[in-house]
């Protein structure tokens, strides 16, 4: 028997956890625990959402290019009619900030080229 592994939460990043740990060692018996799971999670919803942020890359080319790459793959697959099954649609919005206008100005510089 190989070793056991507890995963703590059921959201995006527990269950890529858990799938990670099965694929990379052998006989690994991984449980994952949780008060919620799915549809009841935070990353059901807010989790896809496809935003940028500087913290991403190490520098600001490479977060630039990142996201360009990101957001043509997304494109490509809404072109093929491939986005309902990847769980992938467009929504428009507004992006407020009280606490840093900065933020909002990065996004805009970020994504100014990609439509």
């Amino acid at each position: 028997m190989g070793p056991r592994i507890a995963v703590l939460g059921a959201g995006i990043v527990g269950l890529s956890t858990a799938l990670c740990l099965q694929k990379t060692i052998p006989k690994v018996s991984v449980t994952v625990i949780a008060d919620q799971f799915i549809e009841d999670t935070l990353s059901f919803g807010a989790g896809g959402f496809f935003r940028p942020d500087l913290n991403i890359g190490p520098t600001y080319d490479v977060t630039r290019r990142w996201y360009r790459e990101t957001f043509m793959h997304y494109e490509r697959l809404l072109k093929d009619n491939l986005g309902e099954a990847a769980g992938i649609k467009r929504l428009s919005g507004f992006a407020l900030s009280s606490i840093n206008s900065d933020v909002l100005t990065v996004w805009y510089l970020l994504l100014k080229h990609l439509s």
